[in-house]
């Protein structure tokens, strides 16, 4: 037990637990083990009166309404830290609602990041140059990753340092919550949070505190689920996740925050936002929909039995590349809501592009290439009300694939050939786009209301956005009566004799 006249914490192995518990504000018993007591298995803590917080455990209501009037415990501790380090008083960072449109582009960006891409490092250290006068002091992008980095462990341990609760680090997911609630009521309860230890070594954030045995990254997952968290109560998950990341964002330096945004909302876009779980999520939705309908019909114990083999199944779920990058600094603002700079467009590559013949109609003559931009000065078909929702791609060039000898009527009687590469096979979802947009546009079956109610609009404009920012230059579509494709860009076309 660490209990040297210079040590701040008392630190010592109990169990499967690693406990870390500052002198300033330790309390000692059971109320400091948190929710899972010594075992990691007995809950009765949770139960049971902390002696130096509260006379009574608060209930969830309780806790909701405290976060909620900004005057809990957690949310000061944040204000007098913003204020000592930064001279303002705590604000989130102003953010809109996690959304697949806004995410799916720094889901990609991240994976073309962690590759160590040369030109990609280039374009967005020159991005940083202009747009951060912190990466002036930076000779490129390995040089500014590491500045931003190091910044982020000292912020970091600084933060760890104003934690005003003890820490219990488990190996073996003895400490895991069950819940954000769970966790929430451990914090607000018992002044105590239960962190995951380990872990692959972080390339930067890897250097051992004496005072407390723990490491950066250790630190860092501390600090962010109680000022990410526990100040505003978020909960875990996609949603969540991006709540916690405005939360935390605004008590870090700028240079800091660039590290801070990929450890954050970078990895949470590539774990929900990218295609990486499409598979393992459509296979969930199916287990969640079979459990909302046993329920409904009484069947308690198929619900639960559902319900394990879904929780068995996410224990297959694939995380983000533990890589350290730089994302473009437009991604580390609460305003960005989407789309991917244009001087990273020519980079991405599309992965599975499909080839195809394609013949367009027109009343143009002459015409040696179809320009996107003149979408909708032809007929108006149903396509039309669908574009007009916000996040569709609306520059386009409607084609059929294939050679049929004459088109709808109105287009035109002028007809065209072309060869289009890098189409999307909507049919074939290679990189499984269609089956994300899905997904993103479902009520999960464990909402309140409207479970299991799909918008194939939104979908179907989710994924072709999200083509164009994998690179594909159109969608191929042929479950229509007529094959048809739509192109993204101008595309050199030949007068069909």
């Amino acid at each position: 037990m660490n209990t040297t006249p210079e040590a701040t914490y008392d630190t010592k192995q109990e169990g499967p637990f690693w406990r870390v518990r500052p002198r300033a504000t330790a309390q000692g018993g059971e109320d400091a083990q948190g929710v899972r007591g010594t075992s990691g298995r007995d809950p009765i803590a949770a139960r049971r009166p902390a002696r130096d917080t509260v006379q009574a455990p608060l209930e969830n209501a309780d806790i909701r309404d405290l976060i909620r009037s900004k005057t809990g415990f957690a949310h000061a501790a944040a204000d007098k830290y913003t204020r000592e380090n930064f001279n303002r008083p705590y604000a989130p960072t102003e953010n809109s609602e996690s959304s697949l449109q806004k995410q799916a582009p720094i889901g990609r960006a991240f994976a073309l990041a962690a590759t160590g891409h040369p030109e990609y490092k280039q374009a967005v250290f020159e991005a940083y140059k202009q747009q951060m006068p912190e990466a002036m002091h930076a000779s490129d992008y390995d040089d500014l990753l590491k500045q931003a980095y190091t910044q982020l462990a000292h912020e970091t341990k600084k933060q760890f340092h104003s934690l005003p609760i003890a820490t219990s680090y488990h190996r073996k997911g003895e400490g895991n919550y069950g819940s954000s609630k769970e966790m929430l009521g451990d914090i607000y309860n018992n002044k105590h949070l239960a962190v995951f230890q380990g872990g692959e070594p972080h390339e930067f954030l890897n250097e051992v505190d004496p005072a407390t045995g723990l490491n950066t990254n250790e630190m860092f997952r501390a600090v962010h689920d109680f000022y990410g968290h526990a100040v505003h109560g978020t909960e875990f998950g996609p949603k969540g996740e991006e709540k916690a990341w405005a939360a935390h964002s605004a008590m870090f330096s700028p240079l800091a925050q660039a590290a801070l945004t990929a450890e954050t909302r970078g990895q949470n876009s590539v774990v929900n936002y990218t295609p990486l779980n499409a598979e393992l999520k459509k296979e969930t939705r199916k287990l969640e929909e079979a459990s909302y309908h046993a329920r409904r019909k009484g069947h308690h114990e198929q619900a639960q039995d559902f319900d394990d083999m879904k929780k068995e199944l996410m224990g297959q779920f694939q995380y983000a590349p533990q890589k350290a990058v730089l994302l473009p600094p437009e991604m580390n603002k609460g305003e960005y809501a989407g789309g991917m700079p244009a001087y990273l467009r020519p980079l991405i590559k599309p992965q599975h592009g499909t080839s195809a013949e394609l013949t367009h109609f027109s009343n143009e003559p002459n015409l040696t290439a179809t320009d996107p931009t003149r979408y909708g000065t032809g007929i108006k078909g149903a396509e039309s009300e669908r574009l007009g929702y916000p996040g569709a791609v609306r520059d386009r060039s409607y084609f059929y694939s294939g050679n049929p000898e004459r088109g709808e009527q109105g287009l035109g009687a002028h007809k065209y050939t072309a060869q289009a590469n890098d189409l999307y096979d909507v049919g074939a979802d290679p990189e499984r786009l269609h089956e994300l947009a899905k997904q993103h546009n479902t009520t999960p079956f464990t909402a309140k209301y409207n479970q299991g109610v799909s918008d194939p609009t939104g979908a179907f404009n989710d994924m072709e956005r999200m083509a164009k920012e994998y690179g594909y230059s159109g969608v191929l579509n042929k479950n229509t009566q007529m094959p048809m494709a739509a192109v993204f860009s101008p595309l050199s076309v030949t007068k069909a004799t």
